[in-house]
């Protein structure tokens, strides 16, 4: 499922400031920082937390936005750094030649490299290893006025649990443990400016089984801050363990998963969280056409349940005092909600 792209949880995120701020009123003008400006040590420039807002009647449609945007944290943690691919490239092998290399990256400004430590040139082993470092690696895009990608910090994979051909073969399963610090990827292309930072451990599990391929993500403790276009916020997860199932026969996905997060933005008051997921549809779908959300304020008894009765509309559902019964109940469409 397309269901969750960066636009939509980050769209589902703005909306969620919007209805706790309480002027109501959005920043200031002027010119949008560059895409680089988390790269002082990843911080977001808000300096202390913000008071934690809670989740009310007023405000329970736009956290569900949120809420959907936030099931989406498992691909999101695997697109981005590449991390379900051979490193190097689509298929991995123009820096798999040797078992062991150091390939620096072609930096318009800044620096930046790649070390790989394979027992074996083209194939994953036990042990093996791949890391990145940064120092403001700035890639032009080629004939783009202002626009270019930057990369900065490090990152770490190193692979175990190694059976099966999973790249090259019907059946498989490879485990990595990951390791950001204070590792940014972030784009400029104006007027777009958007940049994530991720800081912390994160073990990523890969099986494939005939048309059945599973993804799993867990971490107990990392950190991400994002920035788009002047919007800052900081993402504090834990206990996250979250899956990502593709029936290839089918043609169907099914996303799983739960987390605890704290979600700083930076003038506005902040969402602390637990969530729960279960949703399923149709790998070639912007939605998922059947499943439930649940958003749990950690400082409050309230409850959101999203019930997903189709790729086109969802129940949202407001339990104020968590007694299991609903203050309000109301339909809406996906469009409605963020999407």
């Amino acid at each position: 499922m397309k269901i969750f792209p960066k636009s939509r949880q980050l769209a589902g995120m703005v909306l969620f400031t919007m209805a706790l701020a309480a002027c109501g009123g959005g920043k200031g003008g002027g010119d949008n920082p560059p895409a680089d400006s988390l790269s002082d040590n990843g911080s977001t420039g808000g300096g202390a937390m913000n008071e934690v807002g809670p989740i009310t009647r007023s405000n329970y449609r736009l956290v569900a936005s949120f809420g959907m945007g936030a099931a989406g944290l498992g691909e999101s943690l695997i697109s981005t750094p590449k991390v379900d691919r051979l490193p190097g490239g689509a298929e991995g092998q123009s820096m798999l030649q040797a078992a062991t290399i150091e390939v620096p990256d072609e930096c318009d400004s800044g620096s930046g490299s790649q070390t790989l430590d394979f027992a074996q040139p083209g194939k994953i082993a036990n042990g093996d290893r791949y890391s990145a470092t940064h120092q403001q690696c700035r890639m032009d895009l080629f004939g783009l006025e202002n626009s270019y990608f930057l990369v900065d910090g490090s990152l770490s994979f190193t692979y175990s649990d190694v059976m099966g051909d999973y790249f090259g073969g019907d059946e498989g399963s490879y485990v990595v443990s990951g390791r950001y610090s204070q590792w940014i990827f972030g784009y400029s292309s104006p007027p777009e400016l958007f940049s994530t930072m991720l800081d912390g451990e994160v073990r990523y599990e890969f099986n494939k089984t005939g048309a059945t391929m599973r993804t799993r993500v867990a971490s107990d403790s990392l950190t991400q801050r994002i920035e788009d276009n002047g919007e800052k916020s900081t993402f504090e997860f834990s206990g996250m363990d979250v899956s990502i199932t593709s029936d290839l026969s089918k043609g169907t996905e099914r996303y799983t998963g739960r987390y605890d997060a704290v979600v700083t933005f930076e003038a506005h008051p902040s969402l602390a969280y637990k969530i729960n997921y279960d949703l399923a549809g149709l790998a070639d779908s912007d939605y998922p056409s059947s499943g439930t959300i649940e958003l749990r304020d950690t400082n409050s008894p309230a409850i959101i349940t999203v019930t997903i009765l189709s790729e086109t509309m969802a129940q949202v559902a407001f339990d104020e005092n968590g007694d299991g019964v609903p203050e309000e109940s109301n339909t809406y469409t996906m469009e409605e909600l963020g999407g």
